[in-house]
């Protein structure tokens, strides 16, 4: 394989190829890009940005951008515009620091391309005659990029799922403990994923439950029903008890009684005779 010439191109000058679109850039306050323009200003561009043929950044837009900031000379190679998203793609593997779910996002609007272009270039081999061996080197199939990039196809079609929901740009209310913010979906919930705060699953759960309830009185429930959920509930943990270790049974023994102190009278009578009848019958056990 020729290995690409490298020459010089003025950074102002450049536009990113529409693929670059679906991944956001990094922030110029982050440390990420700071790194970034601090290698620059130290010792230049290590590595050639990549541009098609029409002078479009295939990959090295954060190093394009260093260069503006640094004045330094940006090194650039040119590929093929139809290996723009498997290239793209390649720079996303790079990134492992990143989330699964982030990378699946990320690279989820480009992979179907990849896999297309792999395609027509396995095809257009074929028609000149190349052997399979070189084929095997040509290209790939979504599942087989989505290995790559170290999801499954599940994790994938949740992406396009998260990004298809993400296009709903009406501004809502979120909650951030006291603090109530106010910002699309795609704002609230893509730096949390991002930072692996929230999967992408957890995302399409947390929006449907906000579509369900938001506008909607909550019904408040009858206070008798919450009662005998709080005592089902308790019912279920006794069964466990004997599992927990003597000082934990202790703990736990103690501060129910001193819970128990502080219950209404009428409660805590009820509760006396039933203890009496039990002590009374002690082959049985107290019911919760």
């Amino acid at each position: 394989m020729q290995v690409p010439e490298v020459f010089f191109v003025n950074p102002h000058s450049l536009r990113e190829h529409p693929l670059l679109a679906a991944i956001p850039p990094l922030d110029e306050a982050s440390p990420d890009f700071q790194a970034i323009l601090a290698s620059v200003r130290e010792r230049g561009i290590d590595y050639p940005i990549i541009l098609d043929e029409d002078d479009r950044i295939i990959d090295g837009r954060n190093r394009t951008r260093a260069a503006i900031r640094a004045g330094a000379e940006l090194p650039a190679v040119k590929r093929n515009s139809g290996e723009a998203a498997e290239i793209i793609l390649d720079s996303l593997v790079a990134r492992r620091h990143l989330p699964k779910g982030a990378r699946a996002y990320l690279a989820a609007p480009i992979l179907a391309q990849a896999a297309e272009g792999g395609r027509q270039r396995r095809l257009a081999n074929l028609k000149r005659g190349t052997s399979k061996a070189d084929q095997s080197a040509i290209g790939k199939n979504l599942d087989q990029l989505a290995l790559e990039m170290g999801f499954s196809k599940d994790l994938y079609e949740q992406a396009l799922k998260v990004r298809k929901l993400f296009e709903n740009d009406k501004v809502r209310t979120w909650h951030d403990g006291p603090r109530e913010v106010q910002c699309t979906v795609k704002e609230w919930f893509e730096p949390k994923l991002f930072a692996n705060e929230i999967g992408l699953g957890a995302i399409i759960q947390a929006i449907a439950g906000k579509d369900s309830t938001e506008g909607k009185e909550l019904k408040a429930r009858d206070l008798p029903t919450l009662f005998a959920r709080a005592l089902g509930d308790l019912k279920h943990r006794f069964a466990r008890w004997e599992s927990l270790a003597p000082d934990q049974r202790r703990t736990l023994a103690r501060d129910f009684a001193t819970e128990a102190a502080e219950w209404p009278e009428d409660v805590r009578g009820a509760v006396l005779a039933s203890l009496e009848k039990a002590a009374a019958h002690p082959t049985r056990k107290p019911g919760f």
